[in-house]
């Protein structure tokens, strides 16, 4: 090892760093807000072994076997890096939404789509506008780009669609709309989208956020891919991480016009959807039929458990997705316990509510019986 004179006498960089016998640390460059952020799930406590994790919105399915013999058959080169671009997944994926491959792009997991979209439209001092509460990891990438979070409160379970419209200023360089939204679950009307999709500047770009779109009644369903046809500020986010039960894969795209597409393939880093990825989603576009019979399924124990609190009295919203969500308020640590010790994982939002994934059915059965013991409760 080599040493410098300085260090030979005990002092030196090293030494200069050190005051108290503690050495200063490097400081996060660019954004000078950015320990200031809150880290994805900081606000959750320590992860306990539970019977029943029903607390991160996931599929509760077991992959299905044509999927699990393609990642098998995936995972037999993983010297080799993946696609750069996995163009035929994406022909796929755009055959799926009706549009051109040219509109569509795959990152690891719509999250990470979400990520490039606001670093590509949204700099220093730009603005970005979301409901709230709606999904945590929003003001986070917002922050970490180095713009302004604007968060407009719900009203009730809902996105307060007109004190967005009514936010949208000079600043304003990206709306993103939760539908339907997490945590409260509740989805907007295809009118009030199509009615707030045309109120918007065209130089500010509206996301549109459906990772959870399978899980919306028919009867007031809406695909964002029809707003892309008709206006070239949009972009829609789907993933494979909730109907499809590929959580762990990391896999999920945008649909939108080419020219969002290639600010996307600019910002992109390479190579981050693997092979087995892919492979995944690629294998799972072939059982649509299963798929679906999972969701329905999963809608049928959602609206009973919707039904079930509604009868107990509790405070549920009208969810679309595959998750309900109780707005409990100060009482929510104190559920949040029962269903723990109950093993059962949930998502508490303090003082605010409480998010339950729809799981197996003996998962929704333990649910259950919290839902009916925690209203005996507040019955006497």
């Amino acid at each position: 090892m080599m040493h410098s004179p300085a260090d030979a006498d005990g002092a030196g960089a090293a030494g200069d760093r050190h005051e108290s016998g503690t050495a200063t640390r490097p400081r996060p460059g660019g954004m000078p807000n950015i320990l200031a952020l809150d880290g994805y799930g900081t606000s959750r406590p320590p992860e306990v072994p539970l019977r029943y994790r029903l607390s991160s919105n996931e599929n509760s399915y077991p992959p299905l076997h044509p999927v699990v013999e393609a990642i098998s058959a995936a995972a037999a080169s993983p010297n080799l890096y993946p696609p750069l671009v996995p163009f035929a997944l994406a022909g796929r994926l755009a055959a799926v939404s009706g549009v051109d491959p040219k509109n569509v792009w795959i990152g690891a997991g719509s999250v990470a789509v979400l990520e490039q979209l606001i670093r590509g439209f949204a700099g220093p001092g730009d603005e970005v506008i979301f409901g709230w509460r709606s999904y945590e990891a929003y003001p986070i990438i917002i922050g970490a780009a180095g713009a302004v979070p604007v968060p407009v409160p719900l009203i009730g379970h809902d996105q307060d669609l007109a004190a967005m419209a009514r936010r949208v200023g000079s600043r304003t360089r990206v709306v993103i709309l939760c539908n339907p939204n997490n945590p409260t679950g509740t989805a907007l009307s295809p009118v009030m989208l199509r009615t707030f999709a045309a109120g918007l500047p065209a130089d500010c770009l509206l996301i549109l956020d459906e990772a959870y779109r399978e899980f919306v009644p028919a009867q007031s369903a809406f695909d964002g891919t029809e707003l892309i046809r008709s206006h070239a500020n949009v972009a829609v986010l789907r993933t494979f991480s909730k109907a499809h039960g590929l959580a762990g894969m990391r896999v999920g795209y945008a649909v939108s016009a080419p020219a969002i597409i290639d600010v996307l393939a600019r910002v992109a880093l390479p190579f981050t959807v693997g092979r087995m990825a892919i492979a995944a989603a690629s294998a799972s576009l072939d059982q649509h039929t299963e798929i679906q019979a999972q969701v329905r399924e999963t809608v049928r124990e959602r609206d009973a458990l919707i039904q079930l609190a509604r009868g107990l009295g509790l405070p549920v919203s009208a969810s679309a997705a595959n998750f309900l969500w109780l707005s409990f308020g100060s009482d929510s640590g104190a559920f949040t316990d029962r269903c723990a010790a109950a093993s059962i994982g949930v998502r508490c939002f303090p003082l605010e509510g409480v998010r339950i994934t729809v799981g197996s059915a003996q998962a929704n059965a333990a649910v259950a019986g919290v839902l009916n013991e925690y209203a005996g409760v507040l019955d006497r």
